[in-house]
């Protein structure tokens, strides 16, 4: 699933200015968020096979949000095969992002916004004591 694009991509990420100062598990956090973001964007703009697409669904509700584009997040009884999946991790990103990144067309240009978001914050021990 990861391509050689996707590992092109993280290869620069590490060498720009603002991933010096990361510890490994949060440049790990850092690349990883990316090409899964990348990854989502594509399974819903039909990028990719129409099965990546139906991992994910789109949250349908009756008002008008200014965050419109949320993905259901499944619910999950273990951690390996729950959490841990592409489906929760892919919709939990999703979410994450600013709007202005979801609602583009072009891979091209949802590529280039993504490099100036910063990702969601490392939550693993290593990195906890960092942000304390």
């Amino acid at each position: 699933m990861i391509c050689f694009e996707t590992c092109y991509f993280a290869f620069l990420l590490f060498f720009e200015q603002k991933c010096w100062g990361l510890l490994p598990t949060q440049l790990m956090t850092f690349v990883t968020s990316h090409a899964i973001a990348c990854e989502v964007f594509k399974s819903l703009n039909k990028g990719n096979p129409p099965f990546m697409k139906e991992m994910f669904t789109q949250n349908e509700t009756m008002y008008n949000l200014r965050d419109g584009t949320t993905l259901i997040q499944p619910k999950f009884n273990t951690i390996t095969y729950g959490r841990n999946t592409f489906t929760y991790y892919g919709s939990h990103i999703w979410n994450l992002l600013p709007n202005d990144l979801k609602n583009n067309v072009n891979y091209d240009t949802f590529k280039r916004l993504l490099k100036d978001w910063d990702g969601p914050r490392c939550c693993c021990s290593l990195c906890y004591f960092e942000y304390v």
